[in-house]
Formats: structure tokens, C-alpha cells, sequence
């Protein structure tokens, strides 16, 4: 389920809508940690244009 449809009650009957965006990469052999790093933000950053509240996955890393 979407994390949105689970308000955050923080007391007197206010909450807060709450959406979650991820980025998530998987580590090849022989990869930096920047070039890891950088698919991880790319993903999250396609997560966010996407509409937001989703995860984006980049498996592989780019070819040499």
C-alpha cells in the first residue's frame, strides 16, 4: 500500500499526509561508489518527476 493512504497523527486530531520517494541501485563488480551513488539519485530523481510516493530501481550499471 502507498505510504499516503497512512496518515501521521501527531495529537488533537491533526496529521500529517506523508509520501516516500526511493532511489534504489544494486552494486556491480568494479563500480565506484560515485557511479553507484549517482544511478541511486537518478532513479530517486525519476521517482520524484514520475508523480512522487513510488520507488525507481537503476539495476545495472552503464557498460565501460
Amino acid at each position: 500500500m502507498p505510504v499516503a493512504e497512512f496518515p501521521i497523527f501527531i495529537g488533537k486530531g491533526d496529521a500529517l499526509d506523508v509520501t516516500v520517494s526511493i532511489g534504489v541501485s544494486k552494486f556491480s563488480p568494479g563500480e565506484t561508489l560515485e557511479s553507484l551513488i549517482s544511478r541511486a539519485d537518478a532513479a530517486l530523481n525519476g521517482a520524484k518527476e514520475e508523480g512522487r510516493n513510488r520507488v525507481k530501481t537503476a539495476w545495472e550499471a552503464p557498460h565501460a
